[in-house]
């Protein structure tokens, strides 16, 4: 992990539209990205992806899907942000084999500190 002083000097080092470009996570689509996708996440410099339930058929495919994105967004100490739409409760986009998690109401249900720092992290 870059500390704040690396991680200025690797960013004002970007473009101005690779810096813009790093602000943007995109919303991808499938389980493999293609040709026009992989070349928009390029020539667009994001800095990562939002996953969601369509992403994600087998563990396999999400591994190949997020290392792809990962070189892709990724820059030499700046990697991608690459996050799921993963909210728990009626809101559960990863389904097994992924690991569920109980959505925050239900932590917070309990009134146990202990139980929301331990799944908040």
């Amino acid at each position: 992990m870059a500390d704040a002083t690396n991680l200025d000097t690797v960013i004002s080092a970007l473009p101005l539209a690779a810096q813009v470009g790093q602000l943007i996570a995109a919303r991808i689509r499938g389980t493999a990205l293609d040709d026009e996708m992989a070349a928009t996440i390029r020539d667009c410099h994001l800095g990562g992806a939002v996953l969601f339930a369509d992403n994600f058929a087998a563990p396999e495919e999400a591994r190949a899907l997020t290392a792809r994105l990962q070189a892709l967004c990724g820059l030499p100490g700046l990697p991608a942000l690459i996050s799921a739409d993963q909210e728990g409760g009626r809101v559960q986009r990863l389904k097994p084999p992924a690991t569920s998690f109980p959505s925050a109401m239900a932590v917070g249900a309990t009134g146990s500190a202990e139980h929301a720092r331990r799944w908040g992290l």
